[in-house]
């Protein structure tokens, strides 16, 4: 089955599922608000879904940061993906957490600058999903780019392997 997932009253993605347990689930996260199985509709990311019908009229302003900030999720997720798998991201962090604790500074010294470039990603989001949020009119915010390496610096290039060997 083929469902559009909704928020905001935008279509934030199309996904192929045979299992609605997971798109619930995203409602109950409340990364979606809901979801509409589609059966020969034409529908794409960024149309308005309302009152049972998809269209390609003009987003409200809260539509419009939403599609927004949908993008620049996805586009952050992308990028840390491309870098450092979630699991990986999670050890590399919990590594250095406990470099820190058991006092091998050289180990933490190795780790800290993932650490830190980790941080200047959160930051970068942070902030703008404010500048996006602080948007008074529609076509601005969608007119609105980012750009991740220009304001993350560069990715540190840590390994796991290269961290455990270093026993300080």
């Amino acid at each position: 089955m083929k469902y559009a997932l909704i928020k905001n009253s935008v279509v934030v993605n199309i996904v192929k599922s045979d299992n609605t347990d997971l798109l619930d689930d995203w409602i109950l996260q409340d990364a979606i608000d809901s979801y509409v199985e589609l059966t020969n509709e034409v529908v794409s990311p960024g149309d308005v879904y309302s009152g049972g019908n998809f269209s390609k009229a003009s987003l409200t302003l809260p539509q419009a940061k939403a599609k927004k900030l949908t993008e620049f999720k996805a586009s952050i997720d992308g990028y840390l993906d491309e870098h450092y798998p979630l699991v990986t991201r999670v050890q590399l962090v919990n590594l250095y957490i406990l470099a820190r604790l058991d006092s091998l500074t050289n180990r933490a010294a190795y780790l800290a600058p993932g650490v830190d470039w980790l941080h200047s990603i959160i930051e970068y989001s942070a902030t703008f999903a404010a500048s996006v949020q602080a948007q008074v009119d529609v076509q601005t915010t969608l007119n609105m780019t980012w750009d991740i390496e220009s304001n993350v610096g560069p990715d540190p290039l840590l390994t796991l392997s290269t961290a455990i060997q270093i026993v300080d």
